[in-house]
């Protein structure tokens, strides 16, 4: 039911009303995009499932890559500069 006063500020006159949740939102509970208005609440929910879950892991696996190659690019350097000094 629109009744002009928002959901959450009943004390306030509404400028739209969320396109996703349907809610009756003012000018501080809206979030305009591209001229649609959308509620704090579902805008966080498009965040939240904009970010895959397994994004959260893959920091560490990156961080093993990291340390792998750089660990091996040292042995490399170290190995070489060990062969240098023995065959000269």
């Amino acid at each position: 039911m629109l009744s002009g006063r928002c959901t959450n500020h009943p004390k306030r006159v509404a400028v739209g009303v969320c396109i996703i949740c349907r809610d009756v939102i003012c000018i501080e509970c809206s979030t305009p995009i591209d001229g649609i208005h959308r509620c704090h609440r579902c805008i966080a929910q498009m965040k939240r499932a904009a970010v895959p879950s397994h994004w959260e892991g893959s920091e560490a696996s990156l961080m093993t890559w990291i340390v792998l190659i750089l660990s091996f690019g040292g042995l490399t350097l170290y190995w070489m500069g060990l062969s240098a000094l023995l065959w000269g």
